[in-house]
């Protein structure tokens, strides 16, 4: 949301049935996590438990300018930086012990990236942001409710990879409604006012006086993609 990470707290609970190897798998992903931010791990806490318990809490510094979920203004176009729905399809795939059919997916599920560089990119230029790591249509229900604006997104304008849509369809899946229902992208969701290009982003939709988060079409119908009720 603008900020720089600066160090990083982790507090892990292990379960006494974690093999030696899972820990230093475990331990090596958070190392490589610290060097790609520059966000050193400079304490936390370790316990043993029932269940493998992960609890990371990262300290940042921010300029008087931030983003929040509160300055998007009706007529603000929509965009959102990154991509959909590959996350949710690569945990499905895991579940389901085919993760060959989607390599790029499984990995956009097992290595989130923070969009750091993306936040500071849009430091006075987006009117409002949030991640999105509860899907789409939930987070920019969040957004929409702090701002008090609505927003029309257009389902043909979702940045969707292609390994998605491919991988998705061998299943039986509606890509559309992994990329507006699928959590753990984390994509940036922001606002900027209408006629300002912003460096990162696609535009999928603008903001509203609705009041209501609507998805709309190729016809300009309101729509309802498969599975979202």
């Amino acid at each position: 949301m603008g900020a720089r990470p600066r160090a990083a707290l982790v507090a892990l609970i292990l379960p006494t049935e974690l093999l030696e190897a899972e820990l230093y798998e475990l331990v090596d992903g958070i190392a490589d996590a610290q060097r790609s931010y520059a966000c050193p791990v400079i304490g936390g806490n370790l316990a043993v438990g029932s269940a493998l318990s992960i609890t990371t809490t990262v300290i940042g510094s921010a300029s008087d300018s931030v983003l929040t979920r509160s300055g998007c203004r009706v007529g603000d176009a929509l965009y959102i930086a990154g991509e959909l729905g590959s996350a949710a399809l690569g945990l499905l795939l895991l579940q389901a012990g085919h993760s060959e059919l989607g390599v790029h997916c499984v990995a956009r599920w097992r290595r989130p990236v923070a969009r750091i560089d993306d936040g500071l990119a849009l430091l006075g230029i987006a009117t409002g942001a949030i991640d999105v790591s509860d899907g789409l249509l939930q987070d920019a229900g969040h957004l929409a409710e702090a701002s008090g604006v609505g927003f029309d997104i257009e389902l043909e304008r979702l940045p969707l990879h292609d390994e998605l849509v491919e991988a998705a369809r061998t299943l039986g899946i509606d890509p559309i409604a992994l990329a507006v229902s699928g959590g753990e992208d984390y994509g940036l969701l922001f606002t900027v006012p209408l006629g300002v290009s912003p460096p990162v982003g696609t535009r999928i939709g603008v903001a509203t006086s609705s009041q209501s988060v609507r998805l709309i079409d190729d016809t300009g119908q309101q729509a309802t993609p498969a599975g979202e009720g």
